[in-house]
């Protein structure tokens, strides 16, 4: 082009892309490209940037809830078996005073058993004395 032809045609759409370094762009998609059109793509990928961020952001928050999660689950199989661990203790300590128990009831009964024998031999040892049996 002439110096003549560029300064007949400095408004053409032409010039002010190749300008504003968008000459690239085919010259179907330079005719329709116009301040609003250019306008809403910006704002469609400002929200679908936005939107991407955002879906990215959940997912790191969900993967961090997830691990938090499985680490509580395993801290919590922990306490089941520690737990399981003292009720198997708890259950030979009640075996154990159950066995006590036992002991304790026979040694009670013994006691009382004895104690009734020795009753019986005081009661004997203060009642006043029989006369003997004459023999004929």
């Amino acid at each position: 082009m002439t110096d003549e032809q560029k300064t007949d045609d400095l408004g053409s759409s032409t010039i002010v892309y190749e300008k504003a370094g968008l000459g690239w762009l085919p010259r179907a998609l330079r005719n329709r490209l116009t301040p609003g059109t250019v306008g809403s793509a910006v704002v469609a990928m400002t929200i679908a940037i936005g939107y991407v961020m955002s879906a990215k952001h959940d997912i790191k928050t969900t993967e961090h809830d997830v691990q938090r999660l499985e680490a509580a689950n395993e801290e919590s199989k922990k306490t089941v078996a520690e737990l399981r661990q003292e009720l198997g203790v708890l259950n030979e300590i009640k075996t154990q005073i159950a066995v006590i128990n036992d002991k304790l009831d026979a040694q009670a009964s013994e006691l009382e058993r004895q104690r009734a024998e020795w009753d019986h031999v005081h009661g004997i040892a203060e009642a006043p004395p029989h006369a003997r049996r004459r023999r004929p």
